[in-house]
């Protein structure tokens, strides 16, 4: 594990995620998806790293509690939700904090 939620409330200074349990519901997956996406190269020594893992957290735990409304009726109730590929979105977000060595997928 690259970071706990310690690690993300004092040194990666995150506040979307409100609580430990919060944080350890996502942080399985968000690990999965960085393992992925960095082609299992990431290592706990790999600057970056944490902090590539807390903004991959923040990303599932928006999603998961459906945020970024577009627009809503309440009439009717009509939500829309400004959507971008979960993909896309978490490969934005890592290129903030590693390497592009690390996100490239080769030959």
């Amino acid at each position: 594990m690259y970071a706990d939620f310690t690690y993300y409330t004092d040194r990666f200074h995150g506040k979307k995620i409100p609580d430990s349990d919060s944080f350890l519901s996502v942080l399985a997956g968000a690990q999965a998806a960085l393992e992925r996406l960095t082609f299992g190269r990431l290592t706990e020594s790999t600057p970056g790293a944490a902090d590539a893992l807390c903004a991959v957290c923040e990303v599932f735990y928006t999603r998961s509690h459906r945020e970024g409304i577009q627009s809503e009726s309440v009439d009717g109730y009509s939500v829309t939700y400004c959507e971008e590929g979960l993909s896309r979105s978490l490969r934005k977000t890592i290129r903030l904090y590693l390497p592009p060595e690390l996100l490239y997928r080769g030959c």
